[in-house]
């Protein structure tokens, strides 16, 4: 091609594609086919402009645009971090709960053991020696049950609310800047 001659561009807009992507401007060029010094658009849909139409034309949307970009990149920064949460949290009742100076497990197993011994209460001989994180031993007494099930129960359900409050706080952030003040100190 030499100077002074005009290249077209077919352009299809968005508002012309079937599997759109929700939240993108319809104006917005989807498929862009240069076509020389032909003026024979690939099919009725499609607009036929030259590189400085385009330019404007992209720049009349670009916020538009710029926009439908940020609030994906929101959406998936606010996917990962939710994440993050529910791993945290994961962890950190992983990591168990201190009764009468010892360390107890709250695995799954753990606390399915826990609950079995509310639910046996009336059919254990008391005390009942349990296993501390440790692998230490424990004398529980039937007069400390409540107390040590309520307790285990206060470290999980602190844990979840307080992962659940971060959460809230993700979920109804509406730009980036909202969401980067949201911080897991737990």
């Amino acid at each position: 091609m030499g100077y002074g001659k005009i290249m077209n561009i077919a352009v299809l807009k968005y508002e012309f594609v079937s599997n759109k992507p929700a939240g993108i401007p319809d104006e917005w060029p989807a498929e862009i086919i240069e076509l020389g010094e032909s003026t024979t658009l690939p099919g009725e849909d499609w607009v036929l402009m030259t590189q400085a139409q385009l330019t404007a034309h992209k720049a009349t949307y670009q916020a538009a645009y710029d926009s439908y970009v940020d609030s994906i990149n929101l959406e998936e920064n606010k996917a990962a971090l939710i994440r993050k949460i529910d791993e945290k949290t994961q962890y950190l009742i992983s990591q168990g709960f201190s009764f009468d100076g010892q360390q107890f497990s709250l695995s799954e197993p753990a606390q399915i053991n826990w609950l079995g011994l509310k639910t046996l209460q009336d059919a254990i001989t008391w005390p009942m020696e349990i296993t501390t994180k440790g692998d230490g031993v424990y004398s529980l007494s039937e007069q400390n049950l409540i107390y040590f099930l309520g307790t285990g129960k206060a470290v999980i359900q602190g844990h979840i609310d307080s992962g659940r409050d971060l959460k809230i706080a993700i979920i109804e952030a509406t730009t980036q800047a909202e969401l980067s003040a949201v911080v897991d100190e737990r």
